[in-house]
């Protein structure tokens, strides 16, 4: 099997014993700093000077008071050994004073991500792409029916969301769906932890790209939400434990029940600093407090994630030797590249779609005198690779 450093998500701070010796002042305080290779626990020390022990495992082992770690000379530890995806873990920790020492505080309870997606060198460009066509769910990916986006993830290891035709059209792929009905539905999809983007070179955005639908359960009828249902893409920079809306589908929505693009894009200064970190991906699906007579099926299905490049050309499509000129663009663009380009497709910064060229061709001059003057997302397949890049018109 193959090993993948995992990652933790803490999920509850309030429940644990905070009972001190009389002179050896039991650790508060305790947090997670995230690393590409491991998780890095830290507490604050209560007092002038000491080491630590630590106990920990599989969430539920019977928490013995025989240190794992025993002292520790740090307030903080380092731990890149837990390598068991989708498990809860539990973690004690106490002071060692020397003379005496603290009561052990915990447990402190954390959830496994392991890491699927890293960077071309360490700090190329993300791209990554999923079609549901194996295993449900896919490797590295992580489904919870519990908690919402606002008092963070709970409930791992177990959603309705599950594996089927997309749009519920046999003649289509496989991809996921939801059934979102009555006040039953409160499930997360969460895509594999991905790397940090701090050396990615022009990268300001990210996108987010996706086919999906809204059916009537179980058929390919078209269907509209309920009065508070709702599908949220989340992101969170801090291990699930803050969440912050990329999108967000409800009644309002109008969305089609054979398939549409959703061409999403999410700019960093709109809430996760993911640039610094790693973060994670999700999906939440709920069907609110009020029981509305809709019964639904949401699906989605093709995700691709890539970072759009200002003035540059990402990696992917650099290999295909993929040009584009000029830019700024006044009414057209001419691309270029040594194997057939096969489509290019237009989004707003909003992530609409805007216009999708056929092209089967080496090189072009591609008409864009309908767009209006801003930034665009233009999207590129070359044979199997996908790359985005971004296009100013005067």
């Amino acid at each position: 099997m193959k090993k993948v450093t995992l990652f933790l998500l803490l999920l509850l701070t309030q429940s644990f014993i905070s009972i001190n010796a009389q002179n050896c002042n039991a650790p508060s305080n305790i947090h997670l700093s995230n690393y590409p290779s491991g998780v890095r626990i830290r507490w604050t020390n209560n007092n002038a000077s000491n080491e630590y022990d630590l106990e920990y495992g599989i969430s539920g082992f019977t928490h013995t008071g025989v240190p794992i770690i025993e002292n520790h000379p740090y307030s903080s530890y380092y731990t890149n050994d837990l390598s068991i995806h989708s498990e809860y873990i539990d973690f004690y920790i106490r002071a060692d004073c020397g003379a005496e020492t603290s009561e052990w505080v915990g447990p402190f309870t954390f959830y496994n991500y392991c890491t699927f997606f890293v960077p071309a060198g360490g700090g190329g460009p993300l791209w990554y792409e999923e079609s549901f066509q194996n295993d449900f769910i896919p490797y590295c990916w992580s489904e919870a029916n519990q908690g919402n986006p606002t008092s963070g993830i709970s409930g791992f290891n177990s959603s309705h969301w599950n594996h089927e035709y997309f749009a519920n059209d046999a003649t289509n792929s496989m991809g996921a769906k939801i059934n979102i009905q009555e006040t039953q539905t409160n499930d997360w999809l969460v895509m594999p932890m991905f790397r940090s983007l701090y050396y990615v070179k022009g990268a300001q955005s990210i996108f987010i790209d996706f086919d999906m639908a809204l059916t009537q359960q179980n058929s390919t009828a078209p269907a509209s939400l309920g009065s508070d249902d709702q599908i949220q893409l989340v992101i969170s920079d801090d291990l699930g434990v803050s969440w912050y809306n990329v999108r967000t589908w409800d009644t309002n929505s109008s969305i089609s029940n054979t398939g549409q693009s959703s061409g999403t894009y999410y700019n960093y200064g709109d809430g996760a600093d993911f640039k610094l970190h790693t973060f994670l991906l999700a999906f939440w699906a709920s069907s609110g407090d009020v029981n509305d007579i809709e019964n639904i099926d949401f699906h989605i299905d093709n995700i691709y994630i890539d970072l759009p490049y200002f003035g540059g050309v990402a990696e992917e499509l650099t290999a295909k030797g993929f040009k584009y000129f000029p830019n700024p663009a006044e009414n057209f663009l001419n691309i270029s590249a040594k194997e057939t380009i096969d489509t290019v497709i237009f989004y707003d910064v909003l992530g609409r779609k805007l216009k999708t060229i056929q092209i089967n061709f080496l090189q072009t001059q591609l008409d864009i005198s309908d767009l209006v003057e801003g930034n665009y997302i233009m999207k590129v397949k070359i044979g199997n690779t996908l790359g985005s890049v971004f296009v100013y018109k005067n």
